[in-house]
């Protein structure tokens, strides 16, 4: 994840503590000041029952960030402890690619749920990638360009 494992270490005691003292605020600022792949790995070691508290105090941005940066097992750790509409946000902010490969670790019902609350836009871009066969460079690949001025 980073290298400055001393930087997670820290991170990591004051979120712990901070939300075993149900200080939440404390928790909520430390975890904000983190880049998506510190805050992935200290979400990463905490138990179980803090991840999903720590992951509702990321702003929604970020937390789409840190998703991306989990471990799919995590991925779908988060998924299920969550409600349906924090859930349903995340999902949409993920890249198209991104999508593929937590749909791809879910049960069908989820998925399928996950695929309703996109746009049409959206659902289209996740469906293209869908297209491809399991394992395939295309089911990897983003269909989103970036554009140069």
């Amino acid at each position: 994840m980073t290298s400055d494992p001393a930087a997670n270490a820290d991170s990591l005691k004051l979120i712990k503590r901070a939300l075993e003292a149900g200080d939440l605020p404390a928790a909520d600022a430390e975890g904000k000041r983190l880049s998506p792949a510190r805050a992935a790995d200290v979400i990463e070691r905490l138990p179980s029952a803090q991840r999903a508290v720590l992951f509702r105090l990321l702003p929604k941005n970020q937390a789409a960030e840190v998703f991306e940066d989990l471990a799919p097992v995590l991925q779908r750790e988060l998924v299920d402890s969550l409600r349906d509409e924090e859930v349903t946000a995340v999902f949409a902010e993920l890249d198209p690619d991104d999508r593929v490969a937590l749909l791809d670790e879910v049960p069908a019902g989820v998925a399928a749920k996950l695929m309703k609350g996109l746009s049409a836009q959206e659902r289209e871009l996740t469906s293209d990638i869908l297209g491809y066969p399991k394992g395939s460079i295309g089911r990897r690949m983003s269909p989103e360009v970036s554009g140069l001025d």
